[in-house]
């Protein structure tokens, strides 16, 4: 019966499944649906066998041992039949609240079964994207997920047994007590004592089976609600016949007329929406290195990656790697000495590749148009995409249900590419004393994806990223180190320097009025400005008739104005005349230097770091104070301009004071606003002490350990008061100008 009523349900569900639409499929899930015609099913049938073989038998025996209990006597029957009540109550709460844990634990069987059948057929792509570690930590979360239900629930049901076992031993010791104390007053005999218990057992063992049948309907019942649920869910699909629509044989094509996307029936698709659609990108890698006695060195990689973002026939790079090196000092000819004690040569060359520019998806195709959704607004006076009918203060509206283009797409898009080089050389000297690590390198980078710069206002359209830059980027860095020791005292010094140009080489870049401000073979972010010379100190140099002309402020100077070069001569002062200057805002050479020792018990550290060839632009609300909806800075007062200054011969760094915010002349980006921004900075200074005794150990502890540190202690910069030269100002002009935090610290490390 069992097995046929099985079979009968998993046929149901499996042609209920097939018929399911596809939204449907996705409410329930492919795990989940394999689970209930499988898990659920094995659940209800082996309720359904525990119900004929003890659905019967075990109530039958109940019923009949209370019969006989109750004749042989009426008395000890009470004890019993007050503690069945006590029973089912707590079997039925128990039960109750075992189905909605089970239910819990079948949800958790499907989430971990979905895991596993998704990585399971994706196993090639996660081994090779190297993203193993990931799904097993995927996996692991799942399981416990599994885990924490089965334990709830088995928690919950595995209680039945030893309850019902205390109530039963407590129903029997009353039994014995009461029926004890009915032999000694001569209202029954010990024969009947005896038998009673044994009847009273059987009662138990039948109450048991009924418990258990409890505990598994607990767990049936839980696995019929969740097919009950795909049983009763109504079709959205009907499969027609053929006879309502019959097959047509002709030329004619299928046009789709007033159709429109919604998932769950929630929202109607529109340009506007933004579908969260999982990142495709596909590779194939590959490593071969090879060693010969540790002398000779070689290694190739490989990379061969796909991308969603190109359109098909650009969307796969080939990136190859190669290094080679070669321990000299393991050579034969190579002379034994103590001075150099250890020798490599190494070098590099790969490729890598970038398919992103500003997190945008999908580079290929255009985006969807874009319109506003608003009604009619007669009150609207201007609007971007809408259109406007009528006469101003009449008539005039507004229509701005509208529609516009948005980005296009570029099909002939594909990598980026970077061709690293590197060529470098290990030094050991004095068996490891002192090393030196030296590298020269190079990149190239090419068909760099960028927005287009050079685009007429009247091009209607936003236009799609391209492959058009091209930069260089070359220098080299080094290491070089030393440690010893002096007795008790070892110490050591440690020395890093840095340099790195880089060159544009080509960009989407307009002609310029003159070569020199092209920005094509400048560094990236090159600061361009005017050249200051001083200021205009008297009405006779403002108001001399060979004065270049400013096209800013109309050309209404006063003294206290800045004074610029006219580089190209032609006696106006503008854009023309902005020339390179300073360096940009990253640093070109970097270096530090560190050192530190142990004495005993005693350790200490101290590094410096620095940088150098970088300029950084000073913020409007540093030199312009109250102009830019900041604070007036004292020093706005003390370094400004002012015809008594002049006349005393004081140093002059700021043009006059106004209150003007339309003073534009002064504030052009000019040399008078860069300054060097090259520095060194103490970063860090530790001081330590190591308590190792026995006095340490009697209380299990290892070793305790105090210190004091101190962090951007002391900086040397000739920048403005409270700038920070290690926080580059990318050309804004407006960010706050705030100094780095001094900190010192004091602590105590235990170890057990």
């Amino acid at each position: 019966m069992a097995r046929d009523c099985t079979r009968k349900i998993r046929h149901d569900l499996f042609y209920q499944t097939i018929t399911l639409s596809g939204k449907q499929l996705d409410y329930f899930t492919i795990p989940s649906l394999e689970a209930r015609i499988t898990t659920d099913t094995y659940n209800v049938q082996n309720f359904i066998g525990r119900i004929q073989r003890l659905g019967v038998r075990a109530p039958l025996l109940l019923m009949g041992g209370l019969v006989v209990t109750l004749i042989m006597d009426a008395y000890l029957s009470l004890v019993m039949i007050a503690i069945l009540p006590i029973i089912f109550i707590v079997v039925l709460f128990i039960s109750l609240k075992g189905v909605k844990l089970y239910a819990s634990v079948q949800d958790s069987v499907d989430g971990m079964v979905r895991v596993v059948r998704e990585d399971t057929q994706g196993i090639r792509v996660i081994k090779a994207l190297s993203k193993v570690e990931k799904e097993q930590q995927r996996y692991d979360k799942v399981n416990k997920k599994l885990i924490n239900a089965e334990k709830k629930a088995s928690l919950a049901m595995g209680s039945v047994n030893p309850i019902m076992s205390l109530l039963m031993n407590l129903g029997i010791t009353f039994v014995v007590l009461i029926g004890a104390y009915r032999v000694m007053n001569r209202q029954t005999e010990p024969g009947k004592i005896v038998a009673f218990t044994q009847y009273f057992t059987m009662i138990s063992t039948a109450t048991l089976s009924i418990t258990r049948i409890f505990m598994m309907y607990t767990k049936s019942s839980a696995s019929a609600s969740r097919i009950a649920e795909v049983m009763n869910t109504v079709k959205d699909l009907e499969i027609a016949s053929l006879d309502i629509y019959p097959l047509v044989e002709n030329d004619d094509y299928i046009v789709f007329d007033n159709v429109s996307f919604s998932y769950n029936q929630t929202k109607d698709n529109n340009p506007n929406l933004l579908y969260k659609i999982p990142s495709a990108y596909t590779g194939l890698v590959g490593r071969i290195t090879y060693s010969y006695k540790n002398r000779y060195l070689a290694e190739f990689n490989a990379g061969y990656n796909g991308t969603e973002n190109f359109a098909k026939g650009h969307r796969f790079g080939f990136f190859p790697a190669y290094s080679l090196g070669w321990v000299l000092s393991e050579e034969s000819f190579f002379p034994e000495n103590k001075i150099v004690t250890y020798v490599k040569i190494r070098g590099s060359y790969g490729e890598v590749g970038n398919d992103k520019i500003g997190g945008q998806r999908f580079l290929y195709l255009p985006t969807a148009y874009t319109y506003n959704s608003s009604d009619n607004n007669s009150n609207a006076t201007a609007s971007n995409n809408a259109y406007h009918f009528g006469t101003i203060g009449l008539d005039y509206k507004k229509w701005d249900l509208t529609a516009s283009e948005g980005k296009l797409g570029n099909p002939d898009l594909t990598w980026e590419r970077a061709k690293k080089m590197n060529i470098g050389v290990d030094l050991y000297f004095w068996e490891g004393r002192i090393k030196f690590t030296g590298d020269y390198f190079r990149e190239l980078r090419d068909n760099i994806l960028a927005n287009r710069g050079s685009v007429p206002v009247i091009v209607g359209a936003d236009l799609p990223a391209y492959n058009l830059g091209k930069m260089k980027n070359y220098g080299f860095d080094g290491e070089i180190s030393y440690n010893d020791r002096i007795g008790d005292f070892n110490y050591w010094i440690k020395g890093l320097f840095t340099f790195a140009r880089n060159e544009i080489l080509k960009m989407d870049e307009v002609d310029r009025a003159y070569p020199y401000m092209q920005r094509t073979g400048k560094p990236f972010e090159q600061y361009f400005g005017l050249i200051a010379e001083g200021f205009y100190n008297t009405w006779e140099e403002v108001n001399d008739p060979n004065r270049p002309v400013s096209i800013w402020n109309n050309n209404k100077l006063q003294p206290g104005d800045v004074k610029y070069k006219d580089v190209n001569g032609d006696g106006i002062i503008n854009n023309n005349d902005m020339v390179p200057i300073g360096y940009s805002p990253f640093p070109e050479i970097s270096y530090g230097f560190s050192l530190g020792g142990s004495y005993k018990n005693f350790d200490f550290s101290v590094l410096f770091q620095g940088a150098a060839n970088s300029s950084k632009k000073a913020s409007k609300k540093f030199y312009q104070g109250w102009q830019q909806d900041g604070s007036a800075l004292d020093f706005l007062k003390d370094w400004s301009w002012t015809q008594e200054k002049y006349e005393r011969g004081e140093n002059i760094t700021f043009p006059h004071v106004s209150a003007n915010r339309s003073q534009e002349h002064n504030y052009q980006n000019s040399t008078l606003w860069i300054r060097d921004s090259k520095y060194l900075r103490l970063k860090n200074v530790e001081l330590g002490y190591t308590f190792t005794n026995s006095i340490l150990k009697k209380v299990h502890i290892e070793s305790a350990r105090i210190y004091v540190n101190g962090t951007n202690l002391l900086t040397w910069s000739g920048l403005w008061k409270g700038e920070d030269p290690e926080v580059p100002s990318y050309n804004d002009n407006n960010y706050e100008p705030y100094p780095i935090v001094r900190t010192v610290n004091m602590g105590l490390n235990i170890n057990f």
